[in-house]
């Protein structure tokens, strides 16, 4: 079984779980170089079997939810200025093409297709998006 969801762990679900990794750990950033997101990759092993040149995609266009898609169409990412990048939050503002029939595209892994060792994660990206949306709340008012 755990072959199985290794094999169908996806590119994009892979970089989205380092990308929480790094915004999960104490004194972390608000956003990361693609270089940083792709050294976390690699100690971590969740680069192996993926050749190298899946995961530059995924970082330069395929999961940047503010960019127009290219080979992918997920939301995993958000673009910020200087090219930094931080996961995507419901309240940011996708690029249109990565929206079909008022449908938008996924913006974290789906629970049973990521190794277990990575679902807190989506836990932790539940309440970083809550504490997100409520810091707005009180910045708008």
């Amino acid at each position: 079984m755990y072959e199985e969801i290794q094999n169908a762990f996806l590119p994009e679900d892979r970089i989205w779980c380092t990308t929480a990794m790094l915004h999960s750990a104490p004194f972390s950033n608000a956003c990361f170089k693609p270089e940083e997101i792709l050294a976390k990759l690699a100690s971590e092993g969740l680069d192996q079997g993926v050749p190298h040149t899946i995961f530059m995609s995924c970082l330069e266009d395929g999961c940047i939810a503010n960019l127009a898609p290219s080979s992918r169409n997920s939301r995993m990412l958000y673009k910020e200025s200087l090219g930094m990048l931080r996961l995507f939050r419901p309240d940011d503002n996708p690029h249109p093409g990565r929206v079909w029939n008022d449908q938008l595209s996924r913006s974290a892994p789906n629970w049973e297709m990521i190794p277990s060792e990575y679902r807190y994660l989506l836990r932790w990206y539940e309440r970083w998006v809550l504490q997100h949306s409520r810091k707005r709340d009180q910045d708008d008012h």
